[in-house]
């Protein structure tokens, strides 16, 4: 990302290492047991060119609550919200976080 990132980014850049299971495939990803995860010189992990975003501080929920109500993702849906959110982003049962979070979303029904 260039110059001014969101502050979510950077967050999620600094908490990697706070996440076991981030840590380990970093680890395996130097051994080059993992090919669709990737390492930078910025030691930021990356799948497929995503940032991976750990399980800590609530900060999938946080990325999905602030996508959801930015005026630019104003109640956008599941799967628009996911074809978004995908750009930048990566985690574990992504795609299934978004939709049940949709889904409590009165707005959205």
């Amino acid at each position: 990302m260039n110059g001014a990132e969101s502050s979510l980014v950077s967050e999620v850049k600094e908490k990697q290492d706070q996440n076991p299971i981030l840590l380990e495939l970093k680890a395996n990803v130097h051994k080059e047991k993992v090919m669709a995860f990737e390492q930078g010189g910025d030691d930021i992990l990356r799948y497929q060119g995503m940032l991976c975003v750990p399980t800590v501080d609530e900060l999938q929920e946080r990325i999905t609550e602030e996508s959801h109500k930015s005026r630019y993702f104003f109640h956008p849906g599941s799967t628009k919200m996911y074809c978004d959110l995908r750009e930048v982003y990566w985690w574990n049962s992504m795609k299934k976080g978004i939709a049940e979070f949709i889904a409590k979303c009165p707005n959205c029904q």
